[in-house]
């Protein structure tokens, strides 16, 4: 769905696709790296969810992707690609997919949506 023309894609019964959640609430997946995280489709099996998110390095060097890393309660999760080239170069982006039983990313999440930064009233 994500990378074949449409006029490939056929259908599969029962899987149908399903709103996104607010993807600001991904940031927490890899709190670790500095990587922005954007949620780009999912779609609905019964009580299985896949959402696909879009993950863009944002730092210095280059990122190891690893599913261990992540930071939610997942049925399951893979990478597009092994990892993150250095920010600002074509190998610098990838696609995780990421399936969830029960609901959908944003309840799977096991670290809360970090909060607006507190304005600093010190001098």
């Amino acid at each position: 769905n994500l990378y074949a023309p449409l006029r490939t894609v056929a259908p599969l019964p029962g899987v149908r696709r399903v709103p996104l959640s607010d993807s600001t609430a991904f940031s927490t997946l890899l709190p670790t790296e500095r990587v922005s995280i954007k949620a780009l489709a999912a779609w609905r099996l019964g009580d299985y969810w896949v959402t696909a998110v879009k993950i863009v390095n944002r730092g210095p060097g280059k990122v190891a992707l690893d599913p261990r890393h992540l930071q939610a309660t997942l049925y399951a999760a893979t990478f597009q690609h092994a990892d993150l080239g250095l920010a600002g170069t074509p190998e610098d982006t990838t696609v995780a997919y990421l399936v969830t039983r029960g609901g959908d990313l944003k309840h799977a999440l096991l670290l809360p949506p970090p909060k607006p930064e507190a304005v600093d009233h010190e001098s």
